[in-house]
């Protein structure tokens, strides 16, 4: 009896992820999801920390993008985070400024935006300083 409750289930299992779309599809009537993540660090260390940038939603409509950055360096730094939408010659688009201490991140800030194929945008952290702001690009994140 035992035997055969296991086939059972794993014969339902089977049938049910076979029903879930993969999460990564991206057609234009599954929701999809891409992410890139990237450390930025100078020689110093004393900017130091990650910034993630996620994708979700349906290739040719709309969705949202998710910033974050994750602050690693020893010293509190003053930064803006932003987004840089590809073809965009427009300055970036911050989404969140402020203070971080080590440990500290911003949060994931969401932004609503149209969804293409290819490279669609990439985090922007910008620390800033009297003696002038210190810029980082994270990597792009591609949707497929």
């Amino acid at each position: 009896m035992r035997g055969r409750a296991i086939a059972v289930l794993a014969l339902v299992s089977a049938a049910f992820v076979s029903l879930v779309p993969a999460a990564s599809a991206g057609t234009s009537t599954e929701e999809g999801y891409w992410q890139a993540c990237t450390p930025i660090n100078d020689p110093s260390g004393r900017y130091a920390g990650d910034v993630c940038m996620d994708v979700r939603g349906n290739i040719g409509g709309q969705g949202t993008i998710g910033t974050a950055y994750f602050h690693h360096s020893p010293s509190p730094r003053a930064l803006t985070l932003a987004n840089d939408y590809v073809g965009n010659p427009n300055p970036p688009v911050a989404v969140w400024n402020g203070v971080l201490s080590n440990g500290e991140n911003t949060g994931t800030q969401l932004r609503s935006s149209w969804i293409g194929r290819g490279c669609v945008a990439y985090p922007v952290v910008i620390w800033r300083q009297s003696s002038g702001n210190v810029r980082r690009n994270g990597k792009c994140v591609n949707v497929q």
